[in-house]
This record gives structure tokens, sequence and C-alpha cells, in this order.
């Protein structure tokens, strides 16, 4: 799940240093990562990707009863991009807040049963 993620943070991380402009970014950036649940993820292949990764994840109980593949696509992508288009964020710095915020967002903010890991 991870690897596919990175793949994603990956591959937006280099359009974000190829368009260098902050307005070319958040434009580009919203138009793949912004969309509504409610609209029709076909049109939108990265939502559809992310999503269908996700509901192959839940067929196999890899995803948390009660949270479908799409909700958790719309709050991955919309976190995402948030951090992508910080400008107060060195460019290197990007991926491994990107990647950590996978990790949270999978691993959930609650302690772990046997406590908390460093």
């Amino acid at each position: 799940m991870r690897a596919f993620l990175a793949r994603v943070i990956d591959a937006s991380l280099e359009v974000v240093e190829a368009l260098g402009d902050p307005r070319l970014v958040r434009d580009m950036l919203a138009v793949n990562f912004r969309q509504p649940v409610a609209v029709d993820p076909s049109d939108h292949p990265l939502v559809l990707a992310v999503a269908s990764f996700l509901h192959e994840a839940s067929e196999r109980g890899d995803l948390r009863k009660g949270v479908t593949a799409f909700e958790f696509t719309d709050i991955l992508l919309d976190s995402v991009f948030s951090l992508l288009l910080r400008t107060d964020v060195a460019p290197e710095d990007r991926r491994r807040m990107c990647l950590r915020l996978v990790d949270v967002l999978w691993n959930g903010i609650a302690p772990a049963a046997g406590g908390d890991e460093p």
C-alpha cells in the first residue's frame, strides 16, 4: 500500500518541480487532487487509480471497516495537496512529509494496543 502511494507522491513531486511556478502547481494539483467524492471519478484518473487500489485493499480486509475507499482517497489526496503547496517546506522535505502523512493516515492517530510507538 505504502509503495503504491509513494509512487503517486513521487510522480506528483516531479510535476511540482518541473512546473516551478506556484500558480501552475496549484492549478495542476487542484484539477487532479481536489475532486469531491460526488464527482464522477472516471473523469479523474488519479482519483480513480487511488480509489481502485484502496477498494482492492478493502476487499482483502486491509482497510478499516466503516471507511470507504473513496472517503480515504478524498482525505489522502486533500492532505497531500495541502503539503505539496506549502512554500515554507524545502522541496527535499516534501516527500518525507507526504510519506509520514500516509503512515499516520494508514495507522491512525490512536496509540497501538501495546502503547505508543516511537
